[in-house]
């Protein structure tokens, strides 16, 4: 134990001298001074004043950081399928039955026969055609007046396919024949007699045809389009040619699915031929905008027309305002156009027109409309009635060609500036159940720059109606009332002079026997007015046409 104590103090020893025998050596080398105390340091801290200092916590904040984020928009695509609206079943009344086919045929005096059928082809909603056909002709020749007597025959075609893009191509192919005859040498003081028809024979064929595609559901950019063509060719007896081509597009762009905002383009071209050549072509912008609020609807547009290479410009704007619901709105329009009175639209109105240059000329009319009005729907009334004022250069008017030295007697067309102030209103009452009334009226104040009067231009017309459906909407009942007043001519020393007036009552009555089958009867100018609406051509007095139709 005691040897174990004594290597260890031995073992601490022999480090000890083996650290301090080099550090002594380091000390030898030093150089030796002598150290001097002048006196012993004693430490002291000064006294300073001591600051009370009072913690307190800061202020809480209390603010909201107004945080702006950037994000940049993306457009989904997300395909799902539409949801599908079941409402409440409710019992719906039976549809009524449809027929493909319709067949009306009669006969009367003067020696009148009527035929018309129809035939409608439907083809799984996706087609459908209707084709149809009409004659009815009358002579009253052999009894009172020769040569009196027409014929009208028109048949044709028109079909529409329904795609399954959401468009609808319509077509129309169509053939009319109407005959009439000059027998004005009847009445004109000529000792003729024994004039055979076909020297004063006149048929106005008719082929025409046409195109439209349009939309038939809503797209995406809510727009509403039509574009389409129409073709005729007219040909008369007198070697008369004339054709006529109207391309038109329309767009209407529908702002809040309330506001349409339209452009309409047409290229109206038409060219007639007899010993010259005559032609009309006019192009129309039309751009128009109607905004449509709670209590008024106002349209503003413009009719841009080029003819003969000069722009005329025209307003087409609109308002309605209700002062008290629909039961009554007060209304105002300016509306003007360039229109053109062609061979086919000159004939149709006066069948008698001649058919040779000088006596026909064509030239379009430039009018400007102004009126305003009121009207409403008082329930079981709806009514109209306006105040205008219509400027027309170059109004159409007719006078008897004094250049033909034949026996038929033609009108030769005569134009003159027109200022026309006229008052005009339409009425439809629903009186009792089945009864239905109703009417319109007008009357024209002519001022002409050139012309005493406006010749074969009626003043004054009224149409009137009535009618009646009962015991099940098998028994139809209509009376019509036609008025208007004798139209001005030029005598033969050239004075002012007028024909007699119209008043003319008419009575048609159709009953349905069986679900196919009816009878009708048609009852025409029972007063048996003979008035002359074209000078020396008396129209028919009392005429009547008995005769069944039938449905399939």
């Amino acid at each position: 134990m005691i040897k174990l104590i004594i290597s260890r103090y031995l073992w601490l020893w022999l480090v000890f001298l083996w650290i301090a025998i080099p550090f002594a050596r380091a000390q030898e080398g030093l150089p030796g001074e002598q150290v001097e105390v002048i006196a012993n340091f004693e430490a002291q801290l000064l006294e300073v004043e001591k600051l009370p200092i009072a913690p307190s916590l800061p202020p809480a904040d209390t603010t909201r950081p107004r945080l702006s984020y950037e994000l940049t928009p993306r457009t989904l695509s997300i395909d799902y399928p539409p949801p599908r609206i079941r409402p409440l079943a409710f019992r719906a009344d039976p549809l009524p039955p449809a027929y493909n086919g319709y067949v009306r045929a009669g006969v009367g005096l003067p020696q009148s026969i009527y035929g018309e059928a129809s035939y409608h082809i439907f083809t799984n909603k996706i087609a459908d055609m209707l084709f149809y056909m009409k004659h009815h002709q009358a002579n009253l020749s052999n009894d009172q007046v020769e040569n009196q007597a027409f014929a009208q025959t028109a048949l044709g075609a028109k079909g529409t396919y329904y795609g399954d893009l959401g468009f609808g191509v319509q077509g129309h192919m169509d053939y009319s024949a109407d005959r009439v005859h000059f027998y004005g040498y009847n009445f004109d003081g000529t000792d003729t007699s024994g004039i055979r028809p076909e020297e004063v024979r006149q048929i106005f064929k008719t082929f025409s045809t046409g195109a439209t595609i349009y939309n038939t559901t809503q797209n995406i950019g809510d727009i509403n389009y039509n574009a389409g063509f129409d073709l005729y060719l007219l040909s008369d007896n007198y070697a008369a040619r004339e054709t006529g081509l109207l391309l038109s597009l329309d767009a209407t762009k529908w702002i809040a699915q309330t506001h349409p905002l339209h452009i309409g383009i047409e290229v109206d071209l038409s060219g007639y031929e007899d010993t010259t050549t005559q032609n009309l072509n006019t192009y129309t912008l039309n751009p128009s905008f109607a905004f449509h609020g709670d209590v008024f609807k106002v349209k503003g547009g413009l009719r841009i027309v080029s003819f003969n290479q000069e722009f005329s410009v025209y307003p087409d704007v609109e308002a309605t305002l209700q002062l008290v619901g629909n039961k009554l709105m007060a209304f105002a329009a300016a509306q003007g156009d360039r229109q053109k009175n062609t061979f086919r639209a000159l004939s149709t109105y006066n069948p008698f027109i001649a058919s040779r240059f000088p006596a026909l000329t064509l030239k379009t009319t430039d009018y400007l409309d102004l009126y305003g009005g009121i009207k409403g729907n008082l329930n079981v009334v709806s009514y109209s009635g306006k105040v205008g004022y219509k400027r027309a250069n170059d109004l159409p008017m007719f006078v008897l060609d004094t250049t033909d030295v034949s026996i038929r007697r033609r009108f030769a067309t005569l134009y003159d500036t027109a200022r026309i102030f006229y008052v005009a209103g339409s009425l439809l009452v629903h009186p009792f159940q089945g009864v239905e009334l109703g009417g319109a009226v007008r009357q024209n104040v002519y001022t002409l720059n050139n012309q005493p009067k406006p010749w074969h231009l009626p003043a004054f017309t009224l149409n009137a109606f009535a009618t009646y459906t009962g015991l099940d909407d098998a028994l139809r009942v209509r009376t019509d009332l036609f008025v208007e007043n004798g139209v001005p001519v030029p005598a033969a020393d050239g004075s002012p002079d007028n024909l007699n007036g119209l008043f003319d009552l008419s009575l048609a009555v159709d009953y349905r026997f069986t679900q196919h089958i009816s009878l009708w009867m048609q009852l025409n100018n029972l007063l048996n007015n003979k008035r002359q609406r074209w000078q020396y051509y008396p129209t028919y007095g009392l005429n009547f046409l008995v005769g069944a139709s039938a449905r399939f």
